[in-house]
């Protein structure tokens, strides 16, 4: 049983990282549909961790060192020009492509209890989900950072 809550744990600590870096996203680009769509994002992975810590009967996780260091770097890697929103998408996609093998990790082969696996699997799923509109932003993003980048003189 230790071994399922170390690996809940992880989810929720991914969750709440994910929660964070969706906030410091939206915080870095200039642009308020894709600010909206990263701050929803932030409220939903709160909500995951905040079922898994119900499920679990856990009080509270933190996010860890890798957490701080990724939104520090989103913020540099943005500072230059702030709407950049293709870079910060790029650095989204790349949490939940780790969030999914971490998802993945936990399913495979672990026997939960039903009701706890059918919530990780449709927290999967809406991962999933997440990280296919955040591919298709992606496209769309870098066509608009190009002319907002042209439109707007950075001093």
């Amino acid at each position: 049983m230790t071994e399922k809550i170390d690996n809940i744990q992880t989810l929720i600590k991914i969750n709440v990282e994910a929660n964070e870096g969706y906030r410091t996203a939206a915080s870095c680009v200039n642009d308020g549909l894709l600010s909206t769509f990263l701050n929803n994002n932030a409220i939903k992975r709160k909500e995951f961790a905040a079922k898994l810590m119900e499920k679990a009967k856990l009080k509270e996780v933190k996010s860890g060192l890798s957490s701080d260091l990724h939104k520090v770097w989103m913020e540099i890697k943005s500072a230059p020009k702030k709407f950049n929103g293709k870079a910060v998408l790029e650095e989204c996609e790349k949490g939940e492509k780790h969030a999914l093998k971490e998802y993945d990790k936990v399913l495979s082969g672990k026997d939960f209890p039903k009701d706890l696996a059918d919530i990780l699997e449709i927290q999967k799923r809406e991962i999933k989900s997440n990280l296919e509109e955040i591919s298709s932003l992606k496209k769309e993003q870098k066509e608009e950072d190009a002319n907002r980048n042209r439109e707007t003189p950075v001093p």
